[in-house]
């Protein structure tokens, strides 16, 4: 038996905590970029990985050591970050987001909000079966209700593969 390879969030970097850092970090404050990542209950949120996801931040992770023997005491990760610039400092989310923006017109994709990329992922998550209560839990909702208020209209896109699953588990006499 495998197992899905998890990983917890504990924080995040805003652009609001980004630029309070950045700010503070001119006046010469010690400062923190991250802050807690907003959820109903205040704990982790624990996300499970596909493989190759596992495989690109394990090469990234390669990366970022790399990065910091080539830069010795110039390595600035103090808050160790999984996304950095290559000698260790923040990301920008501002900048980020530009990235996105000219990365998804570069390759001819919808324009969508950064954020919406949830929306595609629960979606995903609905056309390929997966249950409203796990995808529920995926997203961080407080309660199903949520998920599915939200994701309701695109359930019926799978109701066809549902009833024959669910057919293929009653035993039937052949007919004749």
């Amino acid at each position: 038996m495998t197992t899905t390879p998890r990983r917890s969030v504990a924080w995040q970097i805003t652009g609001i905590s980004y630029r309070k850092a950045k700010a503070a970090e001119k006046q010469g404050q010690a400062v923190s970029y991250r802050i807690r990542p907003k959820t109903s209950d205040g704990e982790d949120r624990t996300v499970d990985l596909d493989a190759v996801t596992i495989l690109v931040l394990r090469a990234w992770r390669r990366q970022q050591a790399k990065e910091r023997l080539a830069l010795g005491r110039a390595y600035r990760n103090r808050e160790n970050l999984v996304f950095t610039r290559a000698d260790g400092t923040p990301l920008d989310p501002d900048q980020v987001y530009k990235t996105f923006k000219r990365l998804v017109g570069r390759h001819g994709l919808p324009d969508v909000a950064l954020h919406h990329l949830r929306h595609g992922s629960a979606s995903l998550q609905i056309e390929g079966g997966v249950d409203i209560a796990v995808i529920s839990k995926r997203l961080g909702h407080s309660k199903i209700s949520l998920t599915s208020d939200t994701y309701g209209h695109l359930i019926g896109t799978v109701g066809k593969s549902a009833a024959e699953a669910a057919a293929a588990v009653v035993p039937r006499r052949r007919a004749g």
